[in-house]
């Protein structure tokens, strides 16, 4: 009966334990550029999110060289759309999967 009772008290630490650690996503960073021809695409308007009830979306403006940069992005898949004088010029999705990720658009 003393091992059944030690095993309990082990199996209730553990459980306390897992119910106290924070559960966290993994953020990453997400680059990339936009070009047309061979040509940096120079203030288009980039946004992601995730295809999710009441998910936010990210929102940011191109470089002259046409880079665009997104910090704590969650790892999954994201829509991904991008405008250039108040017209939708590329939408896809990306799958964030690593710390750094990187995803150029070439139109």
């Amino acid at each position: 009966m003393r091992n059944s009772s030690n095993w309990a008290l082990a199996a209730s630490a553990l459980v306390a334990i897992a119910c106290a650690a924070p559960h966290t996503a993994s953020a990453a960073t997400l680059t990339g550029t936009v070009s047309a021809n061979g040509r940096a695409v120079d203030s288009a308007v980039v946004s992601i999110y995730v295809k999710a009830p009441g998910a936010r979306k990210f929102v940011t403006i191109t470089n002259v060289n046409g880079a665009y940069r997104f910090t704590k992005v969650l790892n999954g898949p994201h829509v991904l759309i991008v405008e250039k004088d108040g017209k939708r010029i590329y939408q896809g999705v990306t799958d964030v999967q690593q710390a750094d990720a990187k995803f150029d658009i070439k139109l």
